[in-house]
This record gives structure tokens, C-alpha cells and sequence, in this order.
């Protein structure tokens, strides 16, 4: 995911980045919350997976604002 074109517009200045999950089902046991949503999400390893999450979480939560994902050298 990227921004292309800020639209001036107040709002759009807030950005979130996305490095790395949180709580990753592949590595620890689910938080009580995160396995009753039926969030459960593996350590992405890629660029690619990490834009794939990013855009789960930005669509399901109805984020606004641009989404920066940091690459960590990774293709």
C-alpha cells in the first residue's frame, strides 16, 4: 500500500505504519479477545504479506488516513 498524493485535506495527515503484528498467532498463544474475534494472524515474513494484513486490518476496522507499511529490507 502506499499514498501516492496527499489531498491537503486535514484528516488525510494522520498516517499509521504498520512494522510488525502484535500479537502473532504463529508465536504465542492468542489473546483471550483475539481468538473470541477470531483474529488470528501469523508473523508476516514478506513485504507482500505484510501490505495483505495491513489491508485486512485498514478494511475490517475502517481505517482512515494513509497506511504505511515499512518493508525491513524485504521484498
Amino acid at each position: 500500500m502506499r499514498a501516492d498524493k496527499p489531498s491537503g485535506d486535514k484528516a488525510s495527515l494522520s498516517k499509521r505504519v504498520c512494522v510488525r503484528e502484535a500479537h502473532p498467532s504463529d508465536q504465542q498463544k492468542p489473546t483471550e479477545t483475539n481468538a473470541k474475534a477470531n483474529i488470528l494472524v501469523k508473523q508476516s515474513t514478506t513485504l507482500t504479506e505484510r501490505c495483505t494484513v495491513a489491508g485486512q486490518c485498514s478494511a475490517t476496522l475502517k481505517i482512515k488516513g494513509t497506511l504505511v507499511v515499512e518493508s525491513r529490507g524485504q521484498n
